[in-house]
């Protein structure tokens, strides 16, 4: 599963807009990962040094249906995602 770098701009309604984004092919996502838990996800990024060692407690992790979204929980900026294979 692909990885996504996600560039994000705030809206006018105070949401946030996904500017650009960049796919990483320098890692693929493990798929099993995803019937696990969302810590187990962000474990995978820490491991991956695609989030830092100091964001536990300060991430999330949401479905929006066609991605699996990695946001800031201070003000839900997206900063990563994986693209989902639905069928």
């Amino acid at each position: 599963m692909r990885i996504i770098n996600i560039d994000a701009i705030r809206s006018r309604d105070g949401g946030w807009e996904w500017n650009d984004w960049r796919y990483v092919n320098s890692v693929e996502f493990p798929k099993e990962l995803l019937k696990k838990t969302n810590r187990s996800v962000l474990k995978w990024f820490r491991d991956n040094n695609l989030l830092s060692e100091f964001s536990g407690g300060k991430i999330s992790v949401e479905d929006d249906d066609v991605n699996i979204v990695i946001k800031q929980k201070s003000n839900g900026r997206p900063l990563w995602a994986i693209e989902l294979e639905r069928t």
